[in-house]
């Protein structure tokens, strides 16, 4: 029997490299317009592109050309096609939910935790200062932290595949000097590497006679200019940070089939002592537990929530937000009939 067209020399080596988060492709050399072909989601274009950036030959020069026509669609808001990254993620994130309790038999292997702590690292960070760590137990290793937990949560890391430990750097000027390092490393601009100490100082110093002096400078400047708040401690700045890194490892692993379970109730002095955190330097944020549902589980609803319009308002606070305009309205402005 004659043998059927060979497959396109590099189709092999793009699905063996493209990551996970990244909507198969079709076949490089495939024909059509870019709109016809998978279009990935804001979230997940960086990811895209870095992935693109590992492809040789005729696969180097298509895929990047596939992810900026995306790209361009993402930025003027069209909605995403039926079975693209827009709507599996919205599927998996609506499927979400914190068991009660894991699976003690199921492992993670190394590589997909390196691979959730990769996705992690791409947080949106403030100056991208990352101001946090995050402390991976896994083994023998879970029960002495399950035992800095409380109530229930307790089991839930003893049974849990891996949990992930996010503190918050309560000095992170400290941080300054490697990332100059890692900025200049990466091309910054001298003149934004001169400013970076004193704008990190300005939110992250944890001096207190320091944090009362520009609690009161921001506050008498306000009515003439905007100001940011900066009445919070380090703590509070860092952990914002901490907690968008938190999401993300959740909404990677969600991603992968994987149940994650945050969780705020635990003894911090015991919790320092069981992960090896200096007091001094780190204040913890949450606990997050990853691994498979355990028994009851299956078929558990997620929690209900309030409607929308009761906590997104449009414009202004009060006004509800509308899940259907009342008058069609153009995605941006002056874009009308495009």
């Amino acid at each position: 029997a004659a043998a059927g067209p060979p497959a396109p020399p590099d189709s092999r080596l793009t699905e063996r490299i493209r990551p996970p988060h990244c909507h198969p492709a079709p076949p490089i050399g495939a024909s059509g317009p870019p709109s016809a072909q998978p279009t990935p989601a804001p979230g997940v274009m960086r990811g895209c592109i870095a992935s693109a950036g590992r492809l040789r030959g005729p696969a180097a020069a298509a895929a990047p050309a596939r992810v900026t026509a995306a790209a361009h669609s993402a930025r003027r808001g069209m909605a995403s096609p039926p079975g693209s990254l827009g709507e599996d993620f919205a599927a998996a994130m609506a499927a979400r939910r914190s068991p009660r309790s894991f699976d003690p038999s199921a492992e993670m292997p190394r590589d997909t935790v390196t691979a959730l702590l990769r996705t992690m690292q791409r947080a949106p960070s403030s100056f991208n200062a990352q101001p946090y760590v995050c402390i991976v137990v896994r083994g023998d290793r879970r029960a002495a932290v399950a035992k800095a937990m409380l109530g229930a949560n307790a089991s839930r890391v003893r049974d849990a595949s891996a949990t992930f430990v996010f503190a918050a750097d309560l000095q992170p000027t400290l941080l300054t000097p490697r990332l100059l390092e890692i900025e200049r490393e990466a091309g910054a601009p001298e003149q934004y590497l001169s400013q970076l100490p004193a704008m990190i100082s300005l939110f992250g110093s944890s001096s207190v006679l320091a944090s009362t002096i520009k609690s009161t400078v921001s506050h008498l400047a306000s009515p003439l200019l905007p100001m940011p708040a900066l009445s919070a401690p380090a703590h509070s700045w860092s952990s914002k940070n901490a907690a968008l890194a938190a999401q993300l490892l959740m909404d990677a692993a969600a991603s992968r089939g994987w149940a994650t379970a945050p969780m705020e109730g635990y003894d911090e002095r015991r919790m320092h002592a069981a992960v090896g955190l200096p007091t001094e330097r780190y204040g913890l944020v949450m606990v997050v537990a990853v691994g498979r549902p355990g028994d009851g589980e299956e078929g558990r609803a997620p929690k209900p929530r309030y409607g929308l319009g009761e906590v997104a308002f449009d414009g202004e606070y009060g006004v509800g937000w509308a899940e259907a305009a009342a008058a069609a309205e153009p995605d941006e402005p002056g874009e009308e009939g495009v």
